[in-house]
């Protein structure tokens, strides 16, 4: 996925490579191939590092 390069500031839409649809925010394709079609939501869950690192020591961290 990338920033759709004719996407307004807001709402903006990210573009797949693959098919070139357009998905907005809520995981909806709103143009291309997929059009009409919804991403499956993935569970996730947001953390303070140090509260991660207390619970879990030996996380390693990688980077690029």
């Amino acid at each position: 996925f990338h920033l759709a390069e004719d996407s307004p500031d807001f709402p903006f839409y990210l573009k797949d490579q693959e098919t070139g649809s357009q998905w907005n925010i809520l995981g909806k394709a709103v143009s291309g191939s997929l059009s009409g079609t919804k991403l499956n939501p993935t569970l996730s869950y947001n953390a303070y590092w140090f509260a991660w690192a207390v619970f879990y020591p030996d996380t390693q961290i990688y980077s690029d």
